[in-house]
């Protein structure tokens, strides 16, 4: 009677199915299902199956969804202040960032106003910082001039971009890889294990381990969903984060 109970919620990312995004995925839908005694089930979509990033969030407005994780930089449209957080070299190790995440005041200021927007912050996880996978070898600035680079939808990562001297090109994160294997794009710069989910590598055979951003992943909340639930049903989602 409980497991015919059970609600399902749906839970979306981008990465594929090999890779950190997946990994902890799993093993959050385990703990809400163990925290909250099997009242509820998370069903994981990877590989962009249900939205791309930013579509994942529209989706958690309307109830489309009940989870998402995305980088941090993919709430800027809906929070523009907190674009700043894309500043290069804001956190220059893991320690810095993790430091960055966990006391800024500005930050959680930020993160605050997403459940007027519909959506709420359940978990901070790693994703680390991004760099560059190119299909010519970047050395220096130089080599960056004119080339086209695939960029998320970030202003702050488009002026970076443009100051090196690159041409951005706004593109989903699911259709990267084939829009460099057609020269759509010349390249792209996501954290290593975006670029290892997505085998960015195979088409974009130079890593350029410039580590301009650090970029970690918030684990999003349809508002709805999570007003709906007990407060203690609240809390387990918030442990299981």
């Amino acid at each position: 009677a409980s497991a015919q109970s059970a609600r399902t919620l749906r839970f979306s990312h981008t990465d594929t199915s090999v890779g950190a995004a997946q990994e902890a995925s799993l093993r959050f839908a385990a703990a809400v299902e163990k925290y909250t005694s099997g009242r509820y089930k998370v069903q994981v979509f990877h590989s962009g199956q249900l939205a791309n990033d930013a579509k994942s969030l529209d989706q958690l407005q309307v109830g489309g969804l009940d989870f998402a994780l995305t980088g941090v930089v993919t709430f800027t449209p809906h929070v523009k202040d907190l674009s700043l957080i894309a500043l290069p070299y804001l956190a220059e190790n893991y320690e810095q960032g993790w430091k960055l995440y966990d006391t800024s005041k500005f930050i959680k200021q930020q993160a605050d106003l997403l459940p007027a927007k519909g959506m709420r912050i359940v978990g901070n996880w790693e994703a680390g910082f991004r760099s560059f996978t190119t299909n010519f070898p970047l050395n220096s600035p130089a080599d960056a001039k004119g080339k086209k680079l695939r960029i998320a939808p970030v202003e702050m990562i488009r002026w970076i971009m443009e100051s090196i001297g690159f041409s951005p090109v706004v593109m989903p994160v699911t259709e990267v890889y084939l829009g460099i294997q057609q020269n759509t794009v010349s390249g792209q710069e996501n954290p290593i294990d975006t670029i290892f989910s997505q085998r960015f590598y195979e088409v974009a055979k130079h890593v350029t381990l410039s580590q301009h951003v650090y970029s970690p992943r918030w684990l999003a909340m349809a508002e709805r969903t999570f007003k709906g639930m007990t407060p203690a049903d609240q809390e387990a989602i918030l442990k299981a984060g």
